[in-house]
């Protein structure tokens, strides 16, 4: 028996459907992890402020990512990042996208040129901005580096993200005129915070009028 032609392309553009990539699986406690932070290799984060325009830097924590051990035993992935040199403050925007079901347990860390620290972010400044969760970070002077690194305090908790969808329908009625209605759906997504996942830090102009105060 053939196979309606219809039915045998959408065979093939399935089987040639790229598969979604999983998630990593990060053994921490295989992990070889260093007691500081290795201050080498920061990736730079761009912006220019003659054209005003966001610049958006990605990466992906991992087993191959940089490890550090706190001093109470915990382990943490992390990524280095270097901030612009600029004398008008701006806006850091740290962000991760759900990854199948797991999603980044992001901190963020804002060092000195010498790696102290002078800020870091909390698991409650993360918030859930459409399917990314992110904070919002505004530069202060005397800050060299960024770092992202996986918050121990949270992690392996589940957060779930509800997704709202509302569907207009109309039918014409036979008398004359037509008949509306609408409909919704309500999605939950169930995520485990990891110690790996995505990261994006975007660099955006403070807003206008707002750099004085």
């Amino acid at each position: 028996m053939k196979r309606p032609a219809g039915l045998a392309a959408l065979a093939v553009l399935g089987a040639c459907a790229p598969r979604p990539v999983p998630p990593p699986v990060v053994d921490m406690v295989a992990l070889p992890c260093a007691n500081a932070m290795v201050m080498q290799g920061a990736v730079p984060l761009s912006f220019d402020p003659k054209e005003k325009d966001e610049k958006t830097t990605i990466a992906i924590l991992d087993g191959r990512s940089c490890c550090i051990q706190d001093a109470d035993g915990s382990r943490r992935l992390y990524q280095l990042f270097a901030l612009p040199e600029m004398k008008a403050p701006y806006i850091l925007s740290i962000r991760t996208s759900p990854w199948a079901d797991t999603i980044l347990a992001p901190r963020g860390l804002l060092l000195a040129g010498d790696g102290t620290v002078m800020r870091s972010t909390s698991h409650a400044d993360f918030i859930f901005r459409g399917e990314q969760l992110s904070a919002l970070v505004r530069s202060h002077p005397g800050e060299a580096y960024l770092v992202v690194t996986s918050d121990t305090e949270v992690l392996g908790r589940e957060v779930a993200r509800i997704t709202e969808s509302v569907q207009v329908t109309a039918a014409v009625m036979p008398y004359g005129g037509a008949f509306i209605w609408h409909s919704g759906l309500d999605t939950t997504h169930r995520m485990t915070l990891s110690p790996a996942g995505h990261i994006e830090v975007t660099v955006a102009p403070f807003p206008a009028g707002d750099g004085k105060k």
